[in-house]
């Protein structure tokens, strides 16, 4: 095409294929529907390309193209999309675009948007997109200066067909986009999705680890977690305490009535329980001679945990804050 290529709310009802095509001037497809399916492959775009507010019902096939100009999908709706070994020199934008495979019922594709191999030299935006739940995103193989997307809408929509291990690329590469952009939040929320895959994939032994290292700080990303492990430690060496029958020196509960008597031993087991945890000194206690030892050797486990978790807060909410 050696002029401007104009479809501007043009409803095509049949299959549309361009393939091989050399478009030297801008294409302008706004407002444009597509009942069937639609094919650019191997198509070259010199100039700037329009697709706003068409929707695709078919299969919209953009495949080792070339786009030389900026593309704007803006605002589109597709119910399936392929643009593998595509080359973007330019910007690309699919903002406010909305992907859902239950738009057409002839057609039940899981992978929606597949960028498999393709080169974005600039910016890749998906800004306040909408995804139904069926849409996956593929990536594989794809290389992208910047991403620009909110994670919590692609998070539970990506996918990669050489799986797990696959995924973990792409989720990385979306950590260092964001990372560049300064979308710490993002950055962190990815990182940790990411670590959560990877366990999957880890022996045994490095499981119990991650777990241990998820648990008390969310791999620390989640400092606010801290009150998970804080508790749960807290709670259990005051069931053993309590059991040990440890109290305050000096105090008989002798006179006072059986209900209460349980009520406050449990007191003193749980600010016990405190003050171990924060190794708060433990001075005027005492517990049954034959167990005085056992006692405080809890004491100092208790305490272990607690510097533990303590130190791995500060380090966690360090890190967020810095950032």
């Amino acid at each position: 095409f050696n002029s401007i290529v104009n479809f501007d709310s043009v409803v095509f009802n049949e299959t549309v294929r361009f393939t091989l095509t050399k478009f030297k001037y801008p294409v302008t497809s706004r407002k444009t529907t597509f009942n069937k399916d639609i094919s650019f492959n191997s198509c070259t775009f010199e100039m700037i390309s329009l697709f706003d507010n068409s929707i695709f019902l078919g299969i919209a096939d953009f495949s080792l193209s070339t786009f030389a100009g900026f593309v704007f999908f803006q605002k589109c709706t597709f119910k399936n999309v392929s643009i593998m070994h595509s080359n973007f020199r330019e910007f690309v934008f699919f903002d406010s675009s909305v992907f859902d495979s239950s738009l057409h019922d002839s057609l039940a594709f899981g992978t929606i948007l597949n960028f498999y191999g393709s080169d974005f030299s600039r910016n890749l935006s998906f800004k306040n997109i909408s995804c139904h739940d069926s849409v996956k995103f593929e990536f594989d193989e794809a290389e992208f200066a910047r991403i620009v997307v909110d994670w919590s809408q692609i998070q539970d929509n990506l996918t990669r067909s050489e799986g797990e291990v696959g995924l973990i690329k792409t989720y990385i590469s979306f950590e260092n986009s964001f990372r560049q952009q300064g979308l710490f939040e993002d950055m962190n929320d990815c990182y940790y999705d990411r670590r959560q895959l990877e366990y999957k994939l880890q022996t045994d032994g490095e499981k119990i680890w991650n777990w241990i290292f998820d648990f008390v700080c969310g791999y620390s990303v989640k400092p606010l977690k801290v009150w998970q492990p804080f508790l749960f430690v807290i709670f259990l060496f005051t069931v053993i305490f309590r059991i040990m029958g440890v109290k305050l020196i000096d105090i008989d509960y002798t006179p006072v009535k059986a209900y209460r008597r349980w009520y406050n031993k449990l007191g003193d087991a749980l600010l016990f329980s405190v003050l171990s945890f924060l190794t708060a000194g433990l001075g005027s206690w005492k517990a049954e001679s034959e167990k005085r030892k056992l006692l405080f050797t809890f004491a100092a486990i208790e305490g272990l945990c607690g510097w533990f978790i303590l130190a791995m807060f500060i380090i966690s909410l360090a890190r967020v804050y810095i950032r």
